[in-house]
């Protein structure tokens, strides 16, 4: 689960009572206003025994709230947490219970401790994690999950060192502890992605020379930790120059798949996507990629561009990736989005000259059509799909924006507000696996003060998701559910 620490949070909630319509065949459910003026963080902890967890970082006060399946509240409980100065680094559910990983500190000392709890909100394990011992300066550690939350990574970074513990969710174990060194060749504000996998297989990746004047030495360096042995597996790119890149693990086949979007000229203007696989449990550096490359048609950069003629051949601005899915053949789903930030002085905002500062910024966000391609195992294009929407906003880092990924076996849903604004349509766009799509309106805001940050859902069954809704600070929650099939 994810969160913000001041200002905008990032909540991860659960359902109360309230409003329910029913719309196009789903249930909507829609709470009363919570006041979040004074909490820190919130996190959705999952439904355990037919029963919503919430946490509230209040930053002295963790509490949990249980709601019952019709959304009605049961009971409240307080945590205690060890130390001084203690912050919560994450807080999510499983099937077996919720857990709060959090960071303290004892006389000198660091800690990193994790608890676990039933669903009646009862300590039922608790572990120090790591101690660090006398520092002056902790860093905040980062967590990645496995796909099945079998395996939690923990990783602290500083500078090209990368030092991750390994936990065993299941046996509420450290695994393992290891230190990566990367390559020396990163530059300072160098980017890399983490993986783990519920096999405990650790992967680093990132990518080296990605301008025009090395370009010959462009690579992507992956680094396999399996069983205490780690190695370093290189991916030659040299063909071309990357806009942005994603990995993501296929456990059913034992790869590690990157994609990316590729350039020919300008490096901010993808001309197509890139792909290759690599099968991280065999221990040779042979032959073991089949990179590919697939090019936008000039008819598919001209729809993705909005230009006509020669302009369009220049490539596709702002495009980032978002989603990458593997599919059981061995193949891949990706989904790129079209965003802009843009800052400004607020100067230029009509009728506020007068009343603003020249100094002070604002910030526009724009997150625009979404490019779906399907690519079978060998590397080539399937289908692909263009789901054209327009949402603008303003100094709300864009937490409005963009879309939710519902997922079954047949097929996924992105759901996305219409407009940014409080009376809205909440519409879906469905990805079949064959590529047919289609369009429809879930339901319309209407006059209940509803702006949901779809992005920030969380989908617990095939046919139930959870969303926040903030305005003000104030929060109603909003669940959708499809009926069972």
């Amino acid at each position: 689960m994810a969160m913000n620490r001041t200002g905008q949070i990032w909540i991860w909630v659960l359902a109360f009572t309230g409003w329910m319509v029913s719309a196009q065949g789903q249930e909507v459910l829609v709470s009363d206003k919570i006041s979040i003026k004074d909490d820190y963080a919130f996190y959705l902890l999952g439904k355990l025994n037919d029963q919503y967890l919430l946490l509230r970082d209040k930053e002295t006060d963790y509490i949990v709230h249980a709601f019952n399946n019709e959304l009605e509240k049961t009971w409240t409980k307080k945590l205690h947490l060890d130390g001084r100065r203690t912050e919560i680094v994450d807080a999510f559910g499983r099937q077996d219970g919720y857990y709060v990983l959090y960071q303290f500190r004892r006389k000198a000392n660091t800690f990193l401790k994790i608890h676990r709890y039933n669903a009646s909100g009862e300590l039922t394990d608790s572990l120090v994690v790591k101690d660090y011992g006398v520092r002056f300066n902790t860093p905040f550690p980062l967590v990645q999950y496995s796909l099945h939350k079998r395996k939690l990574l923990i990783y602290n970074v500083s500078r090209r060192q990368v030092a991750t513990i390994l936990f065993d969710l299941d046996s509420m174990r450290v695994s393992g502890e290891h230190e990566f060194h990367l390559d020396k060749a990163l530059p300072d504000d160098y980017l890399f992605q983490p993986l783990v996998g519920d096999d405990g297989t650790i992967v680093l990746g990132y990518e080296l020379y990605n301008y025009k004047s090395r370009q010959r030495n462009h690579r992507y360096v992956l680094h396999v930790l399996q069983g205490g042995k780690e190695r370093k597996l290189t991916v030659p790119a040299g063909d071309f120059l990357a806009v942005d890149y994603h990995f993501v693990l296929d456990p059913l086949h034992h790869r590690i798949i990157g994609c990316g979007l590729y350039a020919e000229g300008n490096i901010n203007r993808a001309n197509g996507v890139f792909t290759f696989s690599l099968d991280y449990q065999t221990h040779q550096d042979k032959n073991l990629v089949s990179l590919r490359r697939i090019g936008f048609s000039k008819r598919l950069l001209a729809s993705l561009s909005g230009k006509t003629g020669r302009k369009s051949l220049r490539g596709v601005k702002d495009m980032q990736i978002r989603d990458v899915i593997p599919r059981s053949d061995g193949g891949l789903l990706m989904l790129a989005e079209e965003i802009v930030v843009f800052h400004r002085s607020t100067i230029e905002v009509p009728g506020r000259y007068r009343r603003t500062s020249p100094g002070r910024m604002a910030t526009d966000y724009y997150y625009q059509d979404v490019f779906a391609l399907s690519v079978n195992p060998n590397g080539a294009p399937d289908w692909h799909a263009i789901l054209y929407k327009n949402q603008n906003s303003q100094n709300d880092e864009g937490i409005y924006s963009s879309y939710f990924l519902w997922q079954n076996k047949s097929s996924v849903q992105l759901l996305y507000n219409d407009n940014i604004r409080p009376r809205t349509i909440v519409q879906a766009f469905r990805l079949h696996t064959s590529g047919r799509t289609k369009r429809q309106s879930l339901f319309n805001t209407g006059d209940r003060d509803l702006l949901l940050r779809l992005r920030d859902g969380l989908q617990i069954a095939p046919n139930e998701a959870i969303f926040p809704s903030q305005m003000r600070r104030r929060l109603r929650l909003v669940v959708i559910r499809y009926p069972e099939v």
